[in-house]
């Protein structure tokens, strides 16, 4: 194999700085601190969708918006201009 691309006697393949288009099928996906997904910024621990994080290291959900507000991994809410019905 080179450096760049080949595939394993297993099966496995290797491609550094590949483009691929199309369908891809896995069984486990694995993204590590880079990429978009369907415009969801990927991070290390994070999903970022505009003024949305999705924060798994912490168990948080915050928006920087103009509706600014926070959950905590124990369900706490913190919240400006809040109005609950």
């Amino acid at each position: 194999m080179g450096d760049n691309f080949g595939v394993s006697s297993g099966g496995t393949l290797y491609a550094n700085g590949a483009i691929i288009s199309g369908n891809i099928t896995a069984t486990t996906l694995t993204a590590t601190n880079s990429g978009t997904i369907g415009g969801w910024k990927i991070g290390g621990s994070t999903l970022t969708g505009g003024s949305l994080t999705l924060n798994g290291g912490n168990g948080s959900i915050t928006s920087s918006g103009s509706g600014a507000f926070s959950i905590d991994a124990n369900g706490v809410l913190t919240a400006s201009g809040a109005t609950l019905t």
